[in-house]
């Protein structure tokens, strides 16, 4: 997941008459994150993280606004997240029989 990440992250970055039409489809239709969804997290740096698809900026905006309590927060937050989605990416795919 991390490398489709990444990836998501170079194409927002990517002029949009150099990107793929595929990676354009996919930004239109919110699978990928658009240019103009990541610039936000370049306005101010401290919200939205998300470099995938952008779904998850709201719920770390609330966490961060609502629910963090000093300044490392959000780096347990990560560090948890970090070494909980494998496991919970494996549990997906044998639900959907596909491991």
């Amino acid at each position: 997941m991390s490398y489709f990440g990444q990836y998501c992250h170079r194409m927002s970055h990517m002029p949009s008459h150099r990107r793929p039409a595929l990676v354009a489809f996919l930004q239109d239709i919110g699978i990928m994150i658009s240019s103009k969804e990541h610039l936000k997290h370049h306005q101010s740096y401290d919200n939205n993280f998300c470099i995938g698809s952008g779904v998850c900026n709201y719920p770390l905006r609330l966490f961060s606004e609502k629910v963090a309590v000093n300044k490392y927060s959000l780096l347990i937050f990560f560090v948890l997240a970090l070494f909980g989605d494998i496991p919970v990416f494996m549990y997906l795919l044998g639900k959907l029989n596909m491991t």
